[in-house]
C-alpha cells in the first residue's frame, strides 16, 4: 500500500489540533518530520512546550489514513 500525505504550506489559519509537520531549525538546512500541536497561532511539541522552527509544511493528523491490509 502506498500512503501520500499531503502536504499544506503557509499559517493553518483558524486550524488547531496534531499535525506532522516538516520543519527545520532557522539556522540549519536540514529537515526534520515530528508531530506538533498547534493552539491559536503558536505551535508546541507533544509535552505542550512552544517550538522554536520554521514550519516548512504540515498536514492534519486526521488527513493520514490509517494502514489497511
Amino acid at each position: 500500500m502506498k500512503s501520500v500525505i499531503k502536504w499544506q504550506t503557509g499559517e493553518p489559519v483558524g486550524r488547531c489540533g496534531k499535525f506532522i509537520i516538516t520543519y527545520k531549525h532557522f539556522e540549519c538546512f536540514t529537515k526534520y518530520i515530528t508531530i506538533a500541536l498547534r493552539e491559536g497561532n503558536t505551535w508546541y511539541d507533544t509535552n505542550f512546550n512552544r517550538l522554536r522552527v520554521d514550519v516548512i509544511a504540515w498536514c492534519p493528523i486526521t488527513d493520514i489514513e490509517p494502514y489497511k491490509e
